[in-house]
């Protein structure tokens, strides 16, 4: 019977297409947390409160964005976009989620070169930074919990993944560049030295390290733009 009412769920939306291109577009533009937190976000709000995807649906979808290359919260849009309107549906709510976040970053970056810093930012970065940390942290165990379940071998496998993965350093293409043993992996290259008036904020996300400045260096957007792309997974985090 329960099988029987996703069904139906599922072929008839409880919604039109602008209603969930709205709610992508209010996500993208106020979404906090980073990825992990934005499809917790998309469960919480569609699948158990609205109702507008079934559960069968969402976990597809988030199976798919996570074997797919690119930004999970984003991939996971569009496919949520697809279930009921199909290409129509994934091109509007793509885009819709991902614009307000491309606005966020060129303006930033805009200013960041027209005023040559912006003080008030960092002070910004080091809030936000320790809410992140509260928010992928209860967003992660929502979805590990939904995804795993009770099945010990899909436990078995998430431990020793965690295990292999957690190792600083490391990532999948590791031992493919570094040949002899991953050992170089471990220690990644040293961030380029601090340019001022950037200095003290790219400093403080981890960009460059406060050692002498490189003259032959362009002026501009090069490391900033950088920085602030790294660090806007914080605000609006695809």
């Amino acid at each position: 019977m329960e099988s029987s009412v996703d069904t139906v769920a599922s072929n008839s939306p409880g919604y039109t297409l602008s209603q969930i291109i709205l709610y992508m577009l209010r996500l993208g533009t106020i979404g906090f947390g980073g990825p992990v937190a934005l499809a917790g976000y998309m469960h919480r709000d569609l699948v158990e409160e609205r109702h507008w995807i079934t559960e069968a649906d969402y976990r597809e979808g988030l199976a798919l964005a996570q074997l797919m290359p690119g930004p999970l919260a984003a991939q996971l849009a569009i496919y949520l976009g697809y279930v009921h309107y199909r290409v129509k549906g994934a091109t509007l709510v793509g885009v819709a989620f991902v614009l307000p976040s491309f606005a966020m970053v060129v303006a930033l970056g805009w200013a960041y070169t027209l005023y040559g810093g912006l003080s008030w930012m960092q002070a910004v970065f080091y809030g936000v930074g320790a809410a992140v940390i509260g928010i992928i942290a209860v967003s992660a165990y929502k979805l590990t919990r939904k995804s795993v379940g009770g099945d010990r071998l899909l436990w078995a496998i998430y431990l020793v993944a965690f295990a292999v993965t957690s190792r600083p350093g490391w990532s999948p293409g590791s031992c493919a560049r570094h040949p002899d043993g991953c050992t170089k992996a471990a220690c990644p290259r040293s961030p380029p030295p601090c340019r001022k008036p950037q200095e003290s904020f790219l400093r403080s996300i981890g960009h460059c390290s406060p050692g002498s400045r490189s003259s032959s260096a362009r002026p501009g957007l090069s490391y900033s733009a950088r920085g602030l792309r790294s660090s806007r997974f914080s605000m609006a985090g695809w």
